[in-house]
């Protein structure tokens, strides 16, 4: 639940002008983790599962 609302924070972030989806993720500390999510899951296949869990988690909370 915690990374859906973290989605829902971006979210709205970037609904407000001149506010960034990539600095709440800063904030919320899962910045670090949203990079390595993109990048990995087109070049580490054995954690493509964990990394597309992770992203729909954030992408739905974003679509909220």
């Amino acid at each position: 639940m915690r990374l859906i609302f973290c989605g829902i924070a971006i979210g709205v972030a970037n609904l407000i002008p001149g506010v960034s989806g990539g600095t709440i993720a800063v904030v919320l500390n899962i910045y670090d983790k949203l990079i390595e999510s993109i990048s990995g899951f087109f070049t580490n296949k054995d954690k493509r599962l964990d990394n597309f869990i992770f992203l729909s988690k954030i992408g739905v909370g974003v679509l909220i």
